[in-house]
């Protein structure tokens, strides 16, 4: 495989800085319903803004939602870097779960198919698929390096695959709040393809 300017050799992954529904543990995947950071959340992101200066960052790739942009702007603060908003990795939409904890849905998620959705969400499967177009939208993009903020499921469905363990039931099940997670190419393209692996396995059959 040829690495060179032109294309993204490393991926630097990020969840979003922490918001007041984080530090409750309360779900809010809506991007209709915006909510901003904490002070200590924006802190953290500046903090790794600081972190970061020295490094080379060719491109900013951002979910939608206000939390991930608010993240991204603390982090990569007055640089002049191109930025990438890709929809497709917002968070997963959860209906009824929508400003309850955390564990209900997670409770849920357990106890049905995945390919069973709350009504007003989606499913896991469904989430899956949107994810997969994400991150290859990702891939496409100009590099050598890339920072990417978006949010818990679709960073920990990709790094859970990229080791070769189960997207969902992996060992990665919360991702800590504005943490970089450096992976390369090759791991994310690791991870791509095992992601469509389980999503197809697990797809309902047709004819």
């Amino acid at each position: 495989m040829r690495h060179d300017e032109c294309m993204v050799n490393s991926f630097i992954l990020v969840r979003h800085a922490e918001t007041p529904y984080s530090a409750q543990g309360r779900m809010n995947p809506d991007s209709t319903v915006e909510v901003g950071l904490t002070a200590p959340g924006e802190r953290a992101a500046r903090g790794l803004g600081r972190d970061l200066a020295g490094e080379r960052i060719d491109a900013l790739v951002v979910a939608p939602s206000l939390r991930t942009r608010l993240t991204a702007a603390a982090i990569v603060a007055d640089r002049d870097v191109s930025t990438h908003v890709v929809d497709q990795l917002a968070e997963i939409g959860v209906g009824p779960f929508e400003d309850g904890p955390v564990s209900a849905y997670t409770t849920w998620l357990r106890s049905h198919p995945l390919t069973a959705a709350p009504p007003g969400g989606e499913s896991a499967l469904d989430a899956t698929t949107r994810f997969l177009a994400g991150w290859r939208r990702v891939l496409r993009l100009p590099g050598p390096v890339v920072l990417v903020v978006s949010h818990n499921l679709p960073l920990r469905m990709l790094m859970n695959a990229a080791a070769g363990d189960d997207p969902l039931t992996g060992p990665l099940q919360r991702i800590p709040n504005v943490t970089r997670h450096d992976l390369t190419r090759d791991q994310v393209e690791t991870g791509v393809a095992a992601l469509r692996r389980w999503r197809d396995e697990l797809a309902p059959k047709q004819g």
